[in-house]
């Protein structure tokens, strides 16, 4: 017996919290991927990081990371005891001993995150082996925002979005007329949610 799909149409000021489907990757800031200052967390690997601009695999123009819209760079999932450990009241780096080395983070590129110390001075740390995320500033709340979760594992917070056929689209930094396709989406919900 075929199931027979029933199609609707909601006004988005209508919606409180919609979910339309299971993701088999539960949501988790620890993954890798890049935490967002509003709350964001882009299920993408980081391809690079300069004093202005954070680069993740496959972007495109509808997506502006700059350095100060960036709270973290996580290169690997986290042990729930370092992601309990994990603060983001100083800029440095965690690495994979779970000690923290804290300073001004310069550069990711080319496989290595390099961060300046006051204490230690310049220091080099490989991705993934040694450094296994880099933190920058802590996240905010946004009081009334969307929240997109995707299958990939990502969770987006957006205040402005738009429906057009077969997707949504988010505007409002980080995010510039940036799609989502609806077999992607798996919840949309509309209220406070904490980074």
């Amino acid at each position: 017996m075929a199931q027979e799909r029933v199609i609707r149409k909601i006004a988005l000021t209508d919606i409180a919290r919609a979910r339309m489907g299971e993701s088999d990757k539960p949501w988790q800031v620890a993954g890798m991927g890049v935490l967002t200052s509003n709350g964001s967390f882009l299920a993408e690997s980081v391809s690079r990081m300069d004093g202005r601009v954070v680069t993740v695999a496959g972007q495109g123009e509808d997506l502006l990371l700059t350095v100060q819209n960036t709270s973290a760079l996580f290169f690997q999932a986290l042990r729930s005891r370092d992601a309990e450990a994990l603060r983001f009241d100083r800029q440095g780096v965690f690495l994979k001993d779970g000690d923290f080395m804290e300073g001004q983070v310069i550069s990711v590129e080319d496989g290595r995150v390099t961060v300046d110390s006051l204490l230690l001075g310049r220091k080099t740390f490989p991705v993934g082996t040694e450094a296994v995320a880099v933190v920058l500033r802590s996240p905010v709340s946004a009081p009334d925002a969307w929240t997109l979760k995707l299958t990939d594992g990502s969770r987006l917070r957006c205040k402005e979005l738009r429906t057009g056929q077969g997707e949504v689209v988010l505007h409002g930094s980080p995010y510039r007329n940036y799609r989502v396709n609806q077999e992607q989406l798996v919840e949309l919900q509309r209220g406070r949610a904490e980074p």
